[in-house]
């Protein structure tokens, strides 16, 4: 009888081989969960986003759909509506469709709509930067685009890789992915 000394050489290249291929397999796996959790983390803050316009817009038609500047009943009263009684933003004043007075008007709304909201900024050193911006040409109209900084991404919000837009004239919330 042959008593067994352990592997030989070349049952240990075999599993080294065997392991090389799981960790090449198995690896871009793991590193893509960070990738899907944060989607699932924007796509909750778009749906509470979102849920939040519905509210304010269903108090201002509560109220009458009169209210326009410092909206009783939502939001601590300080929230400003255009004439379709979707949010602008704080201190707005004059009750149109464009959001916020100045580039800090998007910061304004996701701080006042969102409980709780993640750190947001103009430039990119916080976890969302918000652009102030046309929404369409010609059109005259204002909206909010949240680009999400916290996975590195650095580029504008035209090219950024995940960005939540508001849009003040229908209410529209949307999560955007390229």
């Amino acid at each position: 009888m042959r008593r067994s000394k352990g592997m030989g050489l070349m049952e240990l290249v075999l599993v080294v081989v065997l392991l090389a291929i799981l960790a090449g397999v198995a690896l871009p796996k793991l590193l893509d969960l960070g990738d899907d959790a944060s989607d699932v983390q924007l796509k909750q803050l778009t749906a509470d986003y979102r849920q939040a316009v519905q509210f304010a817009h269903l108090r201002w038609q509560t109220n009458g759909g009169t209210d326009r500047q410092d909206m009783p009943g939502y939001a601590g009263d300080i929230l400003d509506m255009n004439p379709a009684g979707f949010p602008i933003g704080i201190d707005k004043g004059n009750g149109n469709f464009n959001i916020g007075r100045g580039n800090n008007g998007c910061i304004a709304l996701w701080q006042t709509l969102l409980e709780d909201p993640p750190s947001i900024s103009l430039q990119n050193d916080a976890q969302f930067q918000a652009y102030r911006h046309n929404a369409g040409a010609g059109t005259g109209r204002v909206s909010c685009s949240y680009v999400y900084r916290g996975d590195g991404d650095t580029r504008g919000r035209n090219r950024a890789a995940r960005v939540i837009q508001y849009d003040s004239l229908d209410g529209q919330v949307a999560l955007i992915r390229r």
